[in-house]
């Protein structure tokens, strides 16, 4: 017959067996709390008061963020075609603005950007408003090409008033050349972006707008 009793260990095999008996011993419930509740605050601590710079993942737009964003206010501009074009007309649009005073190499670029990144977002493009601030009514009179066949979605804005004035001043109070630079403006019309002149503006446009019209989907 099989002595059932040889089949079990005994107490002192199941001590020797068991892994976590040992723990018990060196882990105290107390200080395990301590640890739990007290290690956050005191690696808060640790880089509040130590003056070790903390590094953190750079943002991942391309354009020169504008914090706090400056809210345009109400304007008028006076167009090219001789009507007015005020802050309702872009309200829930994204505006990309820029400024010229002649139009040359720089200035045509720009303009190409604007266009197409405009193009290149599809359906999404309805929602994305074109100007160009123009410092004298002559600013255009050299390009070779007939804007409004080639971009008639543009918005010319030729008259030069207190609302141009201040809107200007504006885009001087965050970046040191307006001209040729593209200046962003939220459906809210506020200013938070811009790309200044000489940046890659036509790669750096494109996948900013194509980040925030995924986040904040407009109603088309």
């Amino acid at each position: 017959m099989t002595d059932i009793s040889a089949q079990q260990p005994s107490q002192q095999d199941t001590k020797k067996t068991n892994p976590y008996t040992g723990y018990r011993k060196f882990v105290n419930p107390f200080f395990g709390m301590i640890l739990l509740f007290g290690l956050p605050y005191a690696i808060s601590w640790y880089f509040i008061y130590s003056g070790d710079p903390v590094s953190f993942e750079k943002p991942n737009n391309h354009g020169e963020l504008i914090s706090p964003v400056i809210p345009l206010g109400e304007f008028s501009f006076g167009l090219e075609n001789g009507s007015a074009l005020t802050e309702a007309d872009i309200a829930g649009s994204w505006s990309l603005i820029t400024v010229t005073s002649a139009c040359e190499k720089t200035c045509q670029e720009t303009l190409f950007s604007i266009r197409q990144n405009r193009k290149a977002m599809a359906v999404n493009r309805k929602v994305i408003k074109p100007i160009v601030l123009l410092e004298n009514p002559e600013a255009l009179s050299g390009l070779s090409v007939d804007l409004s066949k080639e971009f008639p979605q543009l918005a010319i804005v030729t008259q030069q008033n207190e609302s141009t004035q201040r809107i200007k001043q504006a885009f001087a109070n965050v970046t040191p050349v307006i001209e040729d630079s593209i200046f962003m403006v939220d459906p809210y019309g506020n200013l938070m972006m811009v790309y200044p002149a000489g940046s890659d503006q036509k790669k750096g446009v494109l996948k900013d707008m194509q980040r925030l019209l995924k986040v904040n989907k407009p109603d088309i």
